[in-house]
């Protein structure tokens, strides 16, 4: 390798808040900045997510891509590619796949692509059109990284790409981010198998049973539309069970499984209605549906909606209780933040969410848009309080054993280093 470092252009649709530009983000920024530079080519533009990156030897560019397949997007690429000479193109996912081959036309040496997840309207991988795309595409591509086995089984089997092409690396996760410290603030486990526990968090944590600023609050809906903050009874006492969910408000995360599952609850049993908390962080095409389904359910007390956020370890600290209800997953990165927070995890049994959730002993695993199982899953913690300290633990543990950032930035880099000797 040269003594200079090597440049790696990383090609994306959009560089917004979501679980592929998070893994992005924290791979840039822990690259040794004396082996690789980097470019992020967004197809379409970049937000205020952008901030997080900071790695200082990293350009952006966006090329605005408009809606369709115009293929004056790709000249505007070539001739950018041509521009930077970056040792390295690395694509992710379908919406930039077709990128790995404008690389190859325009001399790149290094051609990687990833798979974070099937596309949203191809969750189960089987679209013909997609699958003849991918194999099309396969001759310009040189290293594949997927992000689950359940990813590397699909790749081979159904887009027949060569075993020797693959790299299954999992997502890492910064487990001093997303540290620990509930046992210093009043949860529901606390109190209702230790005793109430009335000690702050450490300076700087913000508050009590919360852990977010006090400036900042949990937006809840009404009828008029008002947001208002968490009610201090929640932020103190801790006698409600907070179930929370993190991720992009759009279908295949169906959130709208979540409000139907605590819908069920509070039907199931009325003193429910006053013993938990659901709280939706995130925002999407799927909010106004949200909002709608919970006046439509009665729930509209006992949910709150943040938004789209950038404190997701504060919120993590402020729940009980995480769930992820998605019809489809690679890897979730928002599942391990949570077990790195020490939160049991309920999950939908898709994608690489058996890979991370060992059913159990970290969560629970239940099928797909089946409101009834999750309704059951989380009553279970409801009702053993003591399964939200043992599995939360067990969560913990698997992370710093096994999903390490670490081992992820070294894999990546083993793979980078294949192509540039």
């Amino acid at each position: 390798m040269s003594d200079s470092p090597r440049l790696i252009a990383h090609i994306i649709h959009r560089l917004d808040f979501g679980g592929l530009e998070n893994g992005l983000v924290n791979l840039i920024n822990r690259i040794p900045q004396d082996r690789y530079k980097h470019a992020i080519i967004c197809m379409t533009d970049y937000s205020d997510f952008s901030k997080r990156i900071t790695n200082p030897a990293v350009t952006l560019y966006a090329l605005h891509k408009a809606e369709g397949k115009g293929l004056g997007i790709y000249l505007r690429l070539w001739r950018l590619l041509r521009q930077l000479k970056p040792d390295i193109v690395h694509t992710r996912n379908l919406s930039a796949l077709e990128a790995g081959v404008v690389a190859w036309f325009a001399g790149v040496p290094g051609r990687v692509h990833g798979e974070h997840g099937r596309d949203s309207y191809d969750i189960d991988g089987t679209n013909k059109k997609y699958l003849l795309l991918r194999r099309l595409c396969q001759p310009f591509i040189q290293r594949y990284i997927l992000l689950s086995r359940d990813l590397e089984g699909w790749l081979k089997t159904r887009v027949g790409i060569p075993e020797n092409k693959i790299h299954q690396i999992y997502n890492g996760v910064d487990s001093e981010r997303f540290c620990v410290y509930k046992n210093s603030c009043i949860s529901f486990y606390s109190t209702q198998e230790a005793g109430a526990n009335t000690q702050s968090p450490p300076p700087g944590r913000g508050r009590v049973r919360v852990g977010v600023e006090s400036a900042n609050t949990f937006d809840t809906i009404n009828t008029q539309g008002q947001r208002r903050p968490l009610p201090d009874q929640a932020q103190a006492d801790g006698k409600q069970l907070i179930i929370g969910t993190v991720g992009r408000v759009q279908e295949v995360k169906d959130q709208l499984t979540l409000v139907k599952a605590v819908a069920d609850l509070v039907a199931r049993n009325s003193e429910y209605r006053q013993k938990l908390k659901l709280v939706i962080v995130g925002d999407g095409p799927m909010m106004d549906e949200i909002k709608e389904l919970v006046k439509k359910k009665d729930i509209v007390d006992v949910t709150w909606l943040s938004g789209a956020r950038d404190d997701i370890p504060e919120w993590l600290q402020a729940m009980d209780l995480f769930v992820l209800p998605s019809k489809a997953e690679g890897v979730s990165n928002t599942i391990l933040e949570a077990m790195a927070t020490g939160l049991p995890v309920v999950a939908t049994a898709v994608g690489g969410n058996p890979e991370l959730v060992v059913d159990g002993e970290t969560g629970v695993l239940i099928p797909p848009e089946n409101p009834v199982a999750m309704a059951d899953a989380i009553e279970c913690y409801l009702n053993t309080p003591a399964l939200l300290q043992r599995h939360g633990s067990a969560g913990r543990s698997r992370v710093e054993e096994s999903f390490s950032m670490n081992a992820m930035v070294n894999n990546y880099l083993a793979v980078y280093g294949e192509l540039v000797k």
